[in-house]
């Protein structure tokens, strides 16, 4: 990524609208996981048969228990603090005070908040079953509505950011390359010149409208829902996160082949180019003494290499996705599994460790999975263009090779 790094003085004129970019991308995300999020209202609607009013009232009556159980175990945690002598005892009950709380605070909080919602909200809200489902659908609607208008505010600003960076990039090194001396110039060919101004500089170009799109929009999407997963049980979903370090170390290999073997390839585009440059600039002379048949065996030779990088590239990435595939949909048995467990059985623990505060509801269990399942489909998008961002990391290298280059001839002083 060292070339992506040089690349931010470059960037750094279309700074106003690479932040504007961002902004949308983090809306595109926040409306991503509202829409998942959809899934509870319409299980406690269509399934359990509640509407707004009545989930609040229940809502409200648990935090109400809550909040009674946690001054009733303070008191008693009170009581035990002023009758111990033992150090000990004070520490462990000074402890469980101090969890008893957390809660109280906690449920205290969340009351005030459902209390706010019924006053002002609850009231707007149909009680009828169909036309909560309506009201549902249509903010469902709205909200996809806004989420596809930020993500096109985005791609026009990253394709403006791209194309005005490639146009100073491709500047900079026509700039370099006629400070060269000539010696410096034949050496490297008109073919490897224009190998890199062309197809070196796309890749570079499209690497970039990578990084500012989907590789910031995907990222952000796929933690909108993993931080609302989180909400909901964190513990399910912190179990759910045990495959990243795998997923690391997988994609770093390959990475690193993938790079390796697209800046080969790129090689390999600068000797076809060369053999091209050859034919065309010496035809009179391949007509005149029938040289066609070598140069087509050079053309064929030197393409046949091409296929081969190109191969490594191809295999590479077609390994991305089923990797990706494995590994994110064993997270989401791993979370799943364990949710099923505690809403049919209506626990709280698995073998004596406690994965949710209180028994789940199929309305929780059925969002969290819509968000676990949301968090793929950014995944699945970043392992496409996995490949194509190695590429446009090699690309980079060879430009700034390019810009970096020194004349053999050096003037007198």
């Amino acid at each position: 990524m060292n070339g992506f790094a040089r690349i931010l003085p470059f960037l750094w004129p279309s700074r106003k609208k690479l932040l504007l970019s961002f902004v949308f991308a983090a809306l595109v995300a926040v409306l991503w996981g509202g829409n998942l999020s959809i899934a509870f209202p319409v299980v406690k609607v269509l399934v359990e048969g509640q509407n707004a009013g009545e989930y609040v009232e229940e809502q409200i009556e648990e935090c109400n228990a809550v909040i009674q159980k946690s001054h009733k175990e303070l008191e008693g945690y009170e009581e035990e603090l002023n009758q111990t002598k033992d150090q000990d005892e004070e520490i462990s009950y000074t402890r469980k005070k101090g969890r008893a709380e957390a809660r109280l605070t906690k449920a205290l909080q969340r009351l005030a908040v459902l209390q706010w919602i019924d006053v002002h909200l609850v009231p707007h809200v149909p009680t009828d079953r169909f036309n909560s489902f309506t009201l549902i659908l249509v903010l469902l609607l709205v909200m996809t509505l806004l989420k596809l208008a930020c993500m096109f505010a985005e791609e026009v600003l990253v394709g403006s950011v791209v194309q005005l960076t490639v146009m100073r990039i491709r500047k900079e090194c026509l700039r370099k390359v006629l400070a060269l001396d000539l010696q410096t110039l034949r050496l490297q060919g008109t073919s490897e010149l224009m190998s890199r101004f062309t197809y070196d500089i796309e890749a570079l170009g499209s690497g970039l409208a990578l990084v500012g799109g989907k590789l910031v929009r995907e990222p952000l999407k796929a933690l909108a829902c993993l931080t609302m997963a989180f909400w909901v049980n964190w513990q399910l979903t912190l179990l759910s996160v045990l495959c990243v370090p795998l997923a690391a170390v997988v994609f770093h290999r390959i990475g690193r082949k993938l790079k390796k073997a697209s800046q080969k390839s790129m090689e390999s585009v600068a000797r076809i180019y060369k053999v091209l440059e050859e034919t065309f600039e010496t035809i009179k002379v391949v007509i005149a003494f029938d040289g066609s048949l070598r140069h087509r065996q050079l053309h064929h030779r030197e393409s046949k290499v091409y296929y081969h990088k190109s191969m490594k590239i191809v295999m590479a990435d077609a390994l991305t996705n089923p990797a990706t595939e494995v590994l994110g949909m064993s997270a989401v048995v791993i979370a799943m599994l364990p949710g099923a467990y505690l809403v049919l059985r209506e626990t709280t623990t698995i073998w004596g460790i406690q994965l949710a505060p209180a028994p789940m509801e199929f309305a929780e269990l059925s969002m969290m999975y819509a968000l676990l399942a949301g968090v793929l489909d950014p995944i699945r998008k970043l392992s496409s263009v996995f490949s194509k961002l190695k590429r446009a990391s090699a690309a980079a290298d060879r430009v700034f090779e390019l810009i970096d280059m020194k004349s053999l001839v050096r003037e007198p002083a």
